[in-house]
């Protein structure tokens, strides 16, 4: 099974792998951003925030190593809008790549939809 995730090409000090499409969708979104892709993005964010459920968690305090989400192979629904919010934020002029891994890490949590996962090395 080939999990997918969108990211950027930065690196993320918390989880130190890419940062990923949701952190840079919240940090286009300003007033500067123009008007059509402002309204793009918005618009997955809003789809997002009312059709993915959040995880639960997003770190091992014992560990102190923040963990990742990736998209489940069979979220059609959800990978479909998360290439058009990526198509968006490309268009703003921040480059993305698409990753799959068959290895994700320390799984901390599972849904239909998405796993979250603490990476084995740094991603």
């Amino acid at each position: 099974m080939s999990y997918l995730r969108f990211a950027g090409f930065a690196r993320d000090d918390r989880s130190h792998c890419s940062i990923g499409m949701f952190q840079i969708a919240y940090q286009l979104v300003k007033p500067e951003l123009e008007f059509y892709l402002r309204t793009e993005i918005r618009s997955c964010l809003d789809w997002f925030n009312k059709n993915l459920p959040p995880p639960a968690r997003v770190c091992r305090p014992s560990h102190r190593r923040y963990a990742i989400c990736w998209f489940q192979p069979t979220a059609q629904q959800e990978i479909a809008m998360a290439r058009r919010m990526v198509v968006a934020i490309e268009e703003a002029g921040v480059p993305m790549r698409t990753l799959r891994t068959t290895r994700p890490g320390y799984i901390v949590h599972r849904d239909p939809q998405q796993i979250v996962a603490i990476p084995f090395n740094p991603c």
